[in-house]
């Protein structure tokens, strides 16, 4: 079996996200060639930060993307390989240091939101209402939402844990505006002979029937179906265009993207005095210290108010 579709097959083995999947095999394909397609036996220190360093010198790589190299490598030797890393520590970690990211005002937030339109504007929303990973915001599906409880589930295919968020309330008529309209949509291409939206390959095989089931219906559906493939959700390009016009408009410089809403959402809750761990749990971060770093963003001076203002409404009561 060729070396690639090994790694393919011990990530799927192990439930990693498919994101996951195209950055490993992209950087063990990378360190094969480095290495004239003649891989070392053994994984050995001196190798590894041999490439590392060329990635750093020559390539002018940053060090996050070095990390996720890193871990690639080890992923082929130890998952693939069978072979024990012994000589790679902890310690020999390319070191990362975490920067404060960019963030949204609430002003900018409204001005956003205001030029922003349609399926745009409830994507965003959701980022921002709801704290979204963009790539889990196209994975939302009928069974996601629940209009009912106002509550948003969100699920990934590499992990068995699912977190629930509240849904903000000015959602309330335009995701079931939505809802509806994917129902109309979806019996109109069962008529059609709808081959069904796409799924996860190992869950496609568990439930055959799975991909004709309204439940999980993507809530933004690709515009380009062929009808003898599955159809999948919106491409991540769609947005970002959206997003890029729409900062253009509002007269917003600053270097942003869909991830900015939100490193804004969490950093405007922490702003507001919740709990750093209830931050964690809506963001679905692990490692409380991922979240730690949104303790650091300068206040907004305009919502804090003076002990001395606080301590003269206290005396007027």
């Amino acid at each position: 079996m060729n070396l690639l579709n090994q790694v393919c097959e011990a990530i799927r083995f192990l439930h990693l996200s498919q994101k996951t999947e195209r950055a490993y095999v992209d950087w063990i394909y990378r360190y094969s060639v480095f290495h004239n397609n003649h891989l070392p036996p053994e994984i050995k220190k001196e190798d590894l930060n041999t490439f590392l360093n060329f990635l750093s010198n020559d390539r002018k790589i940053s060090a996050s993307t070095r990390h996720q190299a890193r871990q690639a490598i080890i992923f082929l030797y130890r998952e693939v390989f069978e072979k024990p890393i012994v000589a790679i520590q902890d310690n020999d970690k390319v070191k990362i240091t975490k920067q404060v990211p960019v963030t949204f005002t609430r002003v900018e937030i409204k001005h956003i939101l205001e030029v922003l339109k349609d399926e745009a504007w409830l994507m965003v929303t959701l980022l921002y209402g709801c704290g979204l990973r963009l790539s889990e915001c196209l994975n939302l599906r009928l069974k996601d939402i629940d209009i009912e409880k106002m509550q948003l589930h969100i699920s990934h295919e590499s992990k068995y844990a699912m977190r629930s968020l509240p849904l903000p309330q000015i959602l309330q008529q335009p995701l079931t505006l939505r809802i509806n309209w994917i129902k109309i949509q979806h019996q109109q291409r069962l008529q059609d002979g709808f081959c069904g939206a796409s799924l996860p390959k190992m869950l496609a095989i568990k439930h055959p029937s799975a991909p004709f089931d309204l439940d999980w219906q993507y809530i933004f559906p690709s515009d380009h179906h062929l009808k003898e493939q599955r159809l999948h959700h919106r491409h991540e390009s769609f947005l970002h265009k959206a997003v890029k016009k729409a900062l253009i408009k509002a007269k917003i410089d600053k270097p942003a993207s869909c991830h900015t809403f939100r490193h804004s959402f969490a950093a405007h809750l922490v702003e507001a005095g919740h709990d750093i761990h209830v931050v964690q749990k809506l963001l679905g971060h692990s490692d409380v210290r991922t979240t730690i770093i949104y303790k650091n963003f300068t206040p907004n001076i305009e919502l804090i108010k003076s002990p001395l203002d606080e301590l003269q409404a206290k005396t007027k009561d």
